[in-house]
């Protein structure tokens, strides 16, 4: 036999308050004392509340949902890497993310922005971004959106991403303190948006801890 689900007005009658008051403490929506709301939210996680997110988007609310439009994830152990990091964090402030692949075509990325969009979602995340007149259409829904690894020039977008210089120094300085001297860098694609920086960048770090170290340096830009 399933059990009813906890609501608002369950938690109200523990806490000897008005269902209104509970909505504003858990949503934030208006002004509740902080002891009050330190009670509210007490109960609520003591009986085991949880919005439900139908509900919230029929009444106009926030739908608990966060898109991850995801460029590739078979053949990139990082990738999986940050979509399972960011459904974690997500679970634990009580939301899920609905991810959605690319396999790193522009088209596709669109699609997927749509079709989230239309889901309502509180936020897009890109890993990574291929178009950024993609990123764009978040941005202009309003949505949260945040591009991982190799940011495009999107104003009101947020980035995360690594210091790749500092990041390949550390590694060729590792590789040269372990005696190797022959050292070969290989690099991805710089015609793809959002890679030259990255790759320069890469390039630059193996060069300087090769120049740091005295190393002899033969490089040949090609690409594969």
């Amino acid at each position: 036999m399933a059990l009813a689900r906890v609501t608002i007005k369950d938690i109200a009658a523990e806490a000897g308050v008005s269902i209104t008051t509970v909505s504003h403490a858990l949503n934030h929506t208006r002004y509740v004392s902080p002891v009050t709301r330190a009670a509210i939210q007490a109960i609520a996680q003591r009986l085991g509340y949880r919005p439900d997110p139908v509900a919230r988007m029929l009444q106009g609310g926030e739908s608990l949902l966060i898109g991850h439009v995801l460029s590739a994830l078979a053949n990139n152990f990082f990738f999986g890497l940050v979509a399972r990091g960011a459904d974690l964090c997500a679970q634990e402030s009580g939301y899920a993310t609905i991810i959605s692949y690319t396999d790193g075509q522009a088209e596709s990325e669109r699609k997927a922005v749509r079709l989230l969009l239309e889901k309502r979602v509180n936020g897009l995340i890109f890993t990574t971004p291929i178009a950024a007149e993609n990123v764009e259409l978040a941005v202009a829904a309003g949505v949260a959106t945040v591009m991982i690894e190799r940011p495009l020039k999107v104003r009101g977008a947020h980035a995360v991403v690594i210091d790749h210089h500092q990041g390949f120094y550390a590694l060729t300085n590792l590789l040269i303190q372990q005696g190797h001297s022959r050292l070969a860098f290989i690099g991805g694609e710089l015609s793809q948006q959002g890679s030259y920086v990255v790759e320069r960048q890469r390039l630059k770090g193996f060069k300087d801890a090769l120049s740091a170290a005295a190393v002899g340096e033969e490089v040949s830009d090609c690409e594969v």
